[in-house]
């Protein structure tokens, strides 16, 4: 593994050369060396060369060395195969602009790109490799904007990072129950966090600094809180709907109106598309609502809900009502403004669906008097 394509390819010459010409390696492993040697350079042969009637299927290719297969040989149809680490799916390199060296496993907050489109010089580069720059976390960073170091990192050079996938990592922790990690600020040893982090795979007993396995890149299933925009009813659907949201958290300022209230998040996640307007991919629905029915029984109930029947108790009117009076239930979605605790899920095909709990209203209104309504909610027994 070299530490990119060129310095991979320049491994494999050393190789190929010690293989064909030292004389130490000749006389230690002449059932590798011998074979090799015979082809005199030219590896076309090496289709054609046979020993005791067979072939040795001998591989020389610019990636990849594939040894003669001798019968006895330990080294039999080995193969030798190198690449570059910023050759690898999820590894790319990273700038370090902090002033400390960066150890392996440690990482850098991702601060933008090295080169930008547009830099005709650069251009190439900006398409085929996209460097990244880094730098510790502040308190502004993204906490699960980062990438681990594979090797060290001087202040201002280059190295290659682990941005997606499965790599170690130090990690301190805090709870050995914690199963997420995120970067907190003025560190490079990730933090465990109990959830909404990046998963932990495995990690060393105990707590502190420790070693432990993470996928980058992959959503976590932690939860987050988000205040409700105006529901959106579901085309040809009774009884669900689609909700606008935004992330919240509490007001920790004495001095705000808004003290110990939840306000959005500056910069928070949201239902909104970056252009503006919502994101239909990205509304929420009620795991409540997602299991309502869209066909009532006749006789038995309304819109979904089964076994309650029209009610004809209205505060001031006498038990016996007549039909006309009889009330008239229907689910209403959850009001605008309310604060829940939602998750980002996957459905069948892989894409994230957020979701909520939040339990359904039910307004009733005289048929008499349509303005003439109040909600019910149901709730469980404790």
């Amino acid at each position: 593994m070299g530490s990119d394509e060129e310095h991979a390819a320049g491994m494999l010459d050393s190789i190929k050369a010690e293989l064909e010409n030292s004389e130490i390696l000749g006389g230690d492993f002449p059932e590798v060396c011998h074979p090799i040697r015979s082809l005199e350079g030219i590896h076309q042969r090496a289709s054609g060369q046979l020993y005791l009637g067979k072939q040795t299927h001998i591989g020389w290719t610019a990636r990849e060395i594939v040894l003669p297969t001798i019968p006895g040989s330990a080294a039999s149809g080995a193969i030798i195969r190198v690449a570059g680490i910023t050759g690898r799916i999820g590894v790319v390199l990273v700038r370090n602009d902090s002033n400390e060296l960066i150890e392996p496993h440690h990482a850098l907050a991702i601060t933008g790109v090295l080169v930008e489109p547009g830099e005709d010089d650069q251009e190439r580069t900006f398409h085929s490799r996209t460097p990244l720059t880094g730098d510790v976390a502040t308190e502004e960073s993204d906490t699960l904007a980062f990438a681990v170091a594979i090797q060290p990192i001087k202040p201002n050079a280059l190295g290659p990072c682990v941005l997606t996938g499965v790599t170690t990592a130090r990690v301190y922790i805090t709870n050995e129950t914690d199963t997420t990690c995120e970067l907190a600020a003025d560190e490079t040893v990730l933090a465990s966090t109990p959830m909404g982090g990046i998963p932990i795979l495995w990690k060393e007993d105990g707590t502190g600094e420790k070693w432990a396995v993470v996928e980058l890149g992959r959503p976590s299933p932690g939860r987050i809180t988000a205040i409700l925009g105006a529901a959106q009813p579901i085309p040809t659907e009774r009884n669900r709907w689609r909700y606008p949201w935004v992330e919240a958290q509490i007001d920790g300022n004495p001095g705000s109106p808004d003290y110990l209230r939840y306000v959005p998040v500056e910069n928070g996640l949201t239902s909104q598309a970056p252009s503006g307007g919502e994101d239909p991919t990205r509304l929420a629905i009620n795991r409540f609502e997602a299991h309502h029915m869209n066909d009532s029984e006749p006789g038995s109930g309304f819109g979904g809900l089964l076994g309650l029947g029209p009610v004809c108790e209205l505060p001031g009117v006498l038990p016996k009502c007549p039909p006309a009076r009889s009330l008239k239930p229907k689910l209403v979605p959850i009001p605008e403004g309310v604060c829940v605790q939602m998750t980002c899920e996957r459905n069948s095909r892989g894409k994230p669906v957020w979701v909520f709990e939040a339990m359904s209203l039910i307004e009733i209104a005289d048929p008499a008097d349509e303005d003439r309504k109040f909600n019910l909610y149901i709730g469980g027994a404790e």
